[in-house]
């Protein structure tokens, strides 16, 4: 999830189709998005899940495939220049997350929310950042 300023800043050489609906509709559309988002909770009940309790069911994640296996990155977690799992780096821009591998390239991602990760993932793991550790 982005805003379209800030999709096009860090893809200035993007094509999009015409919308099909009237401009306005689309308004709409992201008025009532943002409307189910401030609601802070889903539209339909959840079914349990080993994930259900961990973080809020509206929390912004960033799922990352690889090696076969889905792993999800809290946003609440991450800070911008992280390197987690030591295999990529992130980018912050408010809920926008942007992950590049060591070479800089983009790493497909996908937004979510904490409560649809069981149902597209189920058996993702979940990223945590290491304990810092203090002096001894």
């Amino acid at each position: 999830m982005t805003t379209w300023a800030a999709w096009k800043r860090a893809h200035p050489k993007t094509s999009v189709l015409g919308p099909v609906l009237p401009l306005k509709q689309y308004r709409e559309t992201t008025r009532n998005y943002a409307a189910y988002e401030r609601r802070g909770r889903p539209l339909f009940p959840i079914g349990p899940n080993k994930l259900s309790n961990a973080f809020k069911p509206m929390d912004h994640i960033t799922i990352v495939r690889y090696d076969g296996k889905a792993r999800a990155y809290p946003h609440k977690l991450l800070r911008s220049g992280a390197n987690p799992d030591g295999k990529w780096s992130v980018e912050l821009a408010g809920q926008t997350v942007t992950v590049r591998d060591g070479q800089g390239n983009l790493v497909p991602s996908m937004s979510a929310y904490w409560f649809a990760l069981a149902a597209f993932y189920p058996d993702a793991t979940v990223w945590k950042p290491k304990p810092v550790k203090g002096p001894k």
